[in-house]
Order: C-alpha cells, then sequence, then structure tokens
C-alpha cells in the first residue's frame, strides 16, 4: 500500500511540472486525495508494529497544512491551490525530504498461525544443524571409544543440552519454540564449552559485573543520603531548636551543663594550675610595671620591689580562693541558682552575637562542603 502510494505521489508529481492545472492533473489529484484516505482506513504500518511512525507522518503533515485534522491536512495538499505552479517545488521539497523517508521505513510483515509475526529464522538454522549433528556425532565416538562415556546412551544423557542443536529455533513444530527456551538452552552449551576452552568464565563474569551494579548503587544511595544531610543542615534553626525544647529536655540541658562546669572546677582547673598561675603573674607584672603610680611608690623606702616579691604568692592566693569561690557555689544552692541565671543570660547573649557575625550560618557552609567533597569522591 505505501509503496504504491509513493510511487503515485511521484507520478502526480511529475505530471504536474508537465501540463500544470488541467482535468487530467485535477483527477490525479483527487486520486491522490482518495489514496491519502485509504492509508488512514487501513494503517498499513500497524502490521511491521510502526504506527509511532505514521503519527510522525500525521504531525508533520498537519503542521505544514496549519490544521488539527491529519486527514484534512492530506486532502488540502493533494490539491491544485496548494501544488500551484509556483508552489510545487517547495511542497514536492517537503514531500520528497519530510514524509517520503518515514513512509518507506514501512515494510510488511506476515502473521504466523499463533497470530504473532512469521518468524523464518528456522530456515536458516536449519542449514547450521547438519554441523551440529556431525560435530555431535564425532564427539560421542571419540568420548565412547576412549571410556569417557560407556555408552551413547550415556553420553546423549550427560550431553542432553547438545541435542538442542538439532531443533530449528523459532519452529512452529516445536512445543513452545517461540518462546525462546531453544536459545537459553543453547547458551548454557556455548558458555560450557567456552569456560571449558578457558575463553570465559559465565559464574565470574556476571558476578563480577554484579558486584560493580551492587557498588555503583550503594554510591549513589550514600550520595543521596549526604544530600539530604546537606538539605537538614541547611534547614537547621538553632534559636528556633532552642526555644522548642520541652521543660524535660531544658532540665536534662541545664544537668548536663552543670556537670561539665563542675568537671571543669574540680578536674580540670587544678590541673591547669600553675600555667595559669604563670599566665596570671606575667600579666600583673606588665600591668604593674607599666604604672605610674607603682614607679612613684618604687622610690619609697621600705617598699622599693617588694610588691614584685609578694606578686607570684598574691597570684596563688587569688587563684586558691577563685577555685574555693566556684566550689563553694556549685554547692550552695542559692549561689548555683545566680550562676544559672546569669548562665542563661549568657547563653542568650552568645547566640545574639553568633546570629549577628553569621557564626551559624558559616559552620552549616563548612559542613555541606565537607559533604560535597565526600559526594564528590564517591563519584569519582
Amino acid at each position: 500500500t505505501t509503496e504504491a502510494y509513493l510511487e503515485q505521489a511521484e507520478d502526480t508529481f511529475t505530471l504536474l511540472r508537465a501540463e500544470g492545472k488541467t482535468p487530467r492533473t485535477e483527477a490525479r489529484l483527487a486520486e491522490m486525495r482518495a489514496l491519502s484516505l485509504n492509508l488512514f482506513q487501513e494503517d498499513p504500518f500497524s502490521g511491521a508494529g510502526m504506527s509511532g511512525v505514521f503519527e510522525q507522518i500525521k504531525n508533520r503533515m498537519r503542521r505544514h497544512s496549519h490544521v488539527d485534522s491529519a486527514k484534512l491536512a492530506f486532502s488540502q495538499f493533494w490539491t491544485s491551490q496548494t501544488l500551484a505552479p509556483g508552489r510545487l517545488s517547495l511542497e514536492q521539497g517537503f514531500f520528497e525530504h519530510r514524509i517520503r523517508p518515514l513512509v518507506v521505513r514501512n515494510y510488511f510483515r506476515g502473521l504466523g498461525e499463533n497470530g504473532r509475526p512469521l518468524d523464518a529464522f528456522w530456515l536458516i538454522d536449519l542449514c547450521f544443524m547438519p554441523l551440529f549433528a556431525a560435530e555431535f556425532l564425532l564427539r560421542g565416538a571419540w568420548a565412547v571409544r576412549h571410556g569417557t562415556y560407556p555408552s551413547w546412551k550415556a553420553f546423549c544423557f550427560a550431553r542432553w543440552y547438545d541435542l538442542v542443536y538439532f531443533l530449528p529455533v523459532g519452529s512452529y513444530l516445536i512445543p513452545f519454540g517461540q518462546t525462546g527456551w531453544l536459545q537459553l538452552v543453547r547458551g548454557v552449551s556455548v558458555g560450557h564449552r567456552m569456560r571449558r576452552l578457558g575463553l570465559v568464565n559465565p559464574v565470574a563474569f556476571p558476578q563480577r559485573y554484579a558486584s560493580r551494579v551492587i557498588d555503583l548503587m550503594t554510591d549513589l544511595v550514600s550520595v543521596r543520603l549526604l544530600s539530604n544531610y546537606q538539605a537538614s543542615i541547611q534547614r537547621f534553626d538553632l534559636l528556633k531548636s532552642i526555644g522548642s525544647l520541652t521543660p524535660n529536655q531544658q532540665a536534662m540541658l541545664k544537668a548536663s551543663v552543670n556537670e561539665h562546669v563542675e568537671a571543669i572546677v574540680c578536674r580540670v582547673l587544678p590541673q591547669m594550675a600553675p600555667e595559669l598561675h604563670a599566665i596570671l603573674t606575667y600579666s600583673v607584672q606588665q600591668a604593674v610595671a607599666e604604672s605610674p603610680s607603682y614607679q612613684n611608690l618604687r622610690r619609697l623606702p621600705f617598699i622599693g620591689d617588694a610588691v614584685e616579691r609578694h606578686l607570684p604568692d598574691l597570684v596563688s592566693e587569688v587563684l586558691a580562693g577563685t577555685q574555693r569561690a566556684m566550689l563553694s557555689a556549685i554547692q550552695d544552692p542559692e549561689h548555683a541558682e545566680l550562676l544559672n541565671q546569669a548562665g542563661e543570660k549568657l547563653v542568650g547573649l552568645a547566640l545574639t552575637e553568633m546570629a549577628r557575625l553569621q557564626t551559624e550560618q558559616d559552620v552549616k557552609d563548612i559542613l555541606i562542603d565537607l559533604l560535597e567533597q565526600q559526594k564528590k569522591s564517591l563519584l569519582s
């Protein structure tokens, strides 16, 4: 149908170019309109499973004719007004370059008794079956003669998968021959021969690629999780999170802070006493040395450098007194309450300053960059 349509179209363009608008060309254009309508009625592309190609032809003709109906588009195209002498070359070029290549793609394919497209591959397969039979007989004779198998029956039973080479693939004479089970069993035989020859291991080959696919999928899942972490970090709001704490959570947070403060006062500061003593002593000595009042006091009798001599002892007393005061504050409920109030105010001021300096956003950016580097290392 499509071949006849293309031949008729070529003859029509030749006639229009030779005669122009005549009763003969009008009759030929009417025939082309009828053939176009026949395309819609028969849909010759469906037999080859190419109905989508026919839809492409319809869409191209619709856009070219600026109408919504494909039938109307074909009817308008094959008219003397559209194919006038001044427009004939342009319209013929559109048909030859946009319509003909799609129509040519159609082909005929018959249907078998099972309603599926006819498969004649078994005719080609018949040409190779004598080679398969000769190889099977030679291999069986060699195996039986050298005692590998006690009889032909044992050889055929052990090499049953080679018997499928004697069945034509795709034949309708074989039960379920069109389902592909023959090709699958032949693949077993081919894989066994390739493994025996050392060409490929049909077991290790898919395992190797399966492990690669699993690794790739694992990396993709990891990248997805890291992306979710990045989004969660970007949405996190420290002030809002602290403000949404329940009373129980606030009590747990205060208890944790008090525990850390007690650890600092009772265990960390005593171990840091020598370093703190040296730092404070040096700082006080510098401050005293730069003080004009102290320089005047050094000129007085019995004073001189007495301050400098007794300064380390004074700093030690200050540190010890500070530590005792902090221990008593922790143990005294009233002092503890005052410390809690001071701590709450300190936390509030610290959060305010963090918001002003965008410290939270800077930390978020650092964490997001670290996660992005990890994503790139997984995808590389």
